[in-house]
């Protein structure tokens, strides 16, 4: 493997200016590649979302007719069908969602292999490696797992937090002294938490690249590799969230347009109330639309960092 210059170094520690500046270029170089699989991830998310809309307005018909009829045995069992009916349609489409969320997962995950083999001068076609790619189920599967695992961290950091610091400050009753034990307890469980959460940053970049490797195992190397280069790899995702985050502020321009109206009270006409939804909806629109965007930088930023780790781990495969 020869290197490329704008591309981490063997033996050098993770180069923050190399990872986002190579990351920027490799996502230039192949923009309609990227853009075009990142689309797909997208539109794989939104599916589940559109059907149970569509389903909630087919519900609230149905019940609403249901409404109509008298008071008989007849809408007593046409209530009981419709619930039954809802119930077993909403699993039919949970695992309808399940099954579009991992395509979903599966392409924002290959978008981190395909810059990966980019890198080692391995380019893959995206066509036969979507349809040869196996693990289907595993990605959701994977996230599911690495969720509980920060789940449970999460909770384990918040009953030591309450332990330690907020039944010491209801005890001592010093407004200082409790305002200072709050903040240096957030802020310790802020960065115990983010510290465990990176450990996991590239597990689905490790999943998706090496074809032997498990869920399980997939995670306990991600563990392994970034243990030694956690707060570098903290720089490289805060430099990639300031490059960002113009994108994600354009998003926000519609919910941050009817802040001004969210002061409610008995009075405040319908309209107010259609604004802020339509707010609300707009955010999430664009935020939607501008996540296509930004998604591949992101998983391009994984797969560079995955490639810097394993040349560190392992010298001689950078030749």
């Amino acid at each position: 493997m020869n290197h490329r210059p704008q591309f981490p170094n063997p033996l050098q520690p993770l180069s923050v200016k190399r990872i986002i500046t190579g990351a920027l270029r490799l996502y230039r170089d192949r923009f309609k590649a990227y853009f075009s699989l990142s689309l797909q991830a997208s539109l794989w998310t939104l599916f589940p979302y559109l059907i149970l809309l569509s389903l909630i307005t087919i519900v609230t018909i149905i019940f609403t007719v249901l409404g109509f009829l008298g008071e008989n045995d007849l809408k007593y069992y046409a209530w009981i069908g419709g619930f039954l009916i809802t119930l077993l349609v909403f699993c039919l489409w949970l695992l309808f969602a399940i099954y579009c969320w991992c395509h979903s997962l599966k392409n924002a995950a290959l978008l981190s292999r395909f810059a990966f083999k980019e890198i080692i001068y391995q380019p893959e076609p995206i066509q036969e490696v979507q349809k040869n790619l196996r693990k289907f189920w595993s990605f959701y599967g994977l996230q599911v797992v690495i969720s509980l695992i920060i789940s449970g961290i999460s909770l384990l950091l918040s009953m030591v937090q309450w332990l330690f610091v907020e039944l010491p400050t209801y005890l001592i009753n010093q407004p200082f002294i409790s305002d200072l034990l709050g903040l240096i307890g957030n802020l310790l469980y802020l960065i115990i938490y983010v510290w465990c959460y990176l450990h996991f940053f590239i597990a689905e970049t490790i999943f998706v690249i090496e074809d032997d490797l498990g869920m399980i195992n997939s995670i306990k190397k991600s563990w392994q590799l970034t243990n030694s280069y956690i707060w570098p790899i903290v720089l490289i995702v805060f430099c990639a969230f300031l490059v960002t985050i113009p994108v994600y502020f354009i998003a926000a321009i519609p919910i941050l347009s009817v802040i001004p109206l969210f002061n409610i009270n008995e009075t405040t006409d319908l309209t107010i109330y259609g604004i802020i939804a339509l707010g609300f909806l707009g955010s999430m629109l664009l935020f939607w639309l501008l996540n296509i965007v930004a998604l591949p930088f992101w998983q391009i930023v994984k797969g560079i960092i995955y490639y810097a780790l394993t040349i560190n781990e392992n010298p001689e495969n950078a030749n």
